[in-house]
C-alpha cells in the first residue's frame, strides 16, 4: 500500500521527500561515528563534527523546500 502513494503525489514533492530521506540517513550515520569516536573507538571526532554541521545546514535547507511545496497543496 505505502509503494502506491507516490503515484497519487506531486512527483517535485516525492524527489524532495527522496532526497530528504537519503540526507537524513547520512545524517545519523556522521551521528553514529561521533559517538563511536567519542566513546571508545578513538579518533579524532572534528572533522565528522564538521560534516555534522553541514548536513544539519542541508536538512534545514531541505525541509524549508518540503515545507514550502506541502504549502502549495
Amino acid at each position: 500500500m505505502a509503494t502506491q502513494v507516490p503515484v497519487y503525489m506531486d512527483p517535485e514533492l516525492v524527489a524532495s521527500l527522496t532526497q530528504l530521506s537519503q540526507l537524513n540517513t547520512v545524517h545519523n550515520e556522521t551521528v553514529g561515528r561521533i559517538i563511536k569516536m567519542l566513546y571508545g573507538q578513538g579518533g579524532s571526532a572534528v572533522p565528522a563534527m564538521q560534516d555534522l554541521l553541514y548536513f544539519e545546514k542541508l536538512l534545514l535547507e531541505r525541509y524549508e523546500s518540503v515545507q514550502a511545496l506541502l504549502d502549495e497543496q
